[in-house]
């Protein structure tokens, strides 16, 4: 099985240790930065090369397609989502980041799998496996930081979205929406699976970005609008916080009785309009960049 070596290679830094992880057919290989030897001179010190300590192999029993890791510091912390060749999604979760129901899962995942090793190599406890079968994980993943993390899986072109709770194993869908020229959940005519072989979600999980094999043009979905029925937790907060802070109260006057001094509408805005870069490499080398703007709304001032 072939992989691009961006989707079979993670890389980051967790409760101040530095990880490399990489899948190789069905085994995750977890590796972990060993301490650095004291030497003789900073410059000795500089010059030497990193070196890494295999911490765990995880069985999949599957080829594993891609994975990912977690780079959030809040909830599922130092998580890893696999995607699966037969359409299955697995989040390993370490058990140092997650609760005692976790912690006590991991000695019950250890046990199952000194089984499966088949060699002399006992993998560790610290990754264990805390939700199988995500539905139809068909090409790509991301993590997306909007209040509680989301998990985001595609298959073709429908995306479901996935949250997590209370940093602990519970996974639940929020929602699956079809990504189509109308939007919404209300396209009624299926839409025909079209390979994406290329991915991703801006932080704040309102954008995502999608490209095929050979198309020349980057789709950019705003999620916010995809479902217009559905009105996230994060952002029904962030609009309540915003009317208590700037005081946007319907029906108050200026100079009332109660000595209201602004008017109605005359609200400062915090941000009017944001800027969104999307890149991409080609085949040929080329490098392109595309500068997005979007303003949901203005106000005029009278």
């Amino acid at each position: 099985m072939v992989f691009r070596l961006e989707e079979s290679i993670a890389a980051a830094v967790f409760e101040s240790r530095r990880y490399l992880v990489y899948a190789a057919e069905s085994l995750l290989v977890v590796l972990v930065e060993a301490p650095a030897v004291s030497s003789s001179s900073a410059r000795d010190q500089a010059k030497s090369a990193s070196r890494f300590e295999l911490w765990q192999v995880w069985n999949a029993q599957d080829p594993i397609r891609c994975v990912r890791f977690n780079s959030s510091k809040k909830v599922a912390r130092g998580a890893l989502a696999l995607c699966i060749d037969e359409g299955r999604g697995v989040l390993l979760m370490p058990a140092s980041a997650t609760s005692s129901r976790a912690a006590a899962m991991a000695e019950a995942s250890r046990a199952s799998t000194l089984g499966d090793a088949g060699s002399d190599l006992i993998p560790r406890s610290d990754y264990v496996k805390a939700h199988l079968h995500l539905h139809l994980p068909r090409w790509a993943e991301s993590w997306v930081e909007s209040g509680d993390d989301l998990f985001l899986l595609g298959a073709g072109e429908k995306m479901s979205i996935w949250k997590l709770v209370d940093d602990s194993v519970h996974v639940y869908l929020q929602r699956t929406v079809t990504l189509s020229s109308g939007g919404g959940l209300s396209v009624e005519s299926p839409l025909p699976v079209v390979p994406v072989c290329h991915f991703d979600v801006a932080p704040s999980g309102r954008f995502a970005a999608t490209a095929g094999k050979h198309d020349r043009v980057v789709k950019l979905w705003n999620l916010g609008e995809l479902s217009p029925h559905e009105v996230s937790q994060r952002m029904d907060s962030i609009t309540q916080m915003n009317a208590k802070l700037l005081g946007d109260r319907c029906g108050a006057v200026a100079d009332t009785h109660v000595g209201e001094t602004f008017i109605c509408g005359n609200v400062a805005l915090e941000k009017t309009f944001a800027v969104h870069l999307t890149y991409g490499v080609l085949s040929n080398g080329d490098f392109c960049i595309f500068r997005v703007e979007s303003i949901p709304f203005s106000r005029q001032l009278v």
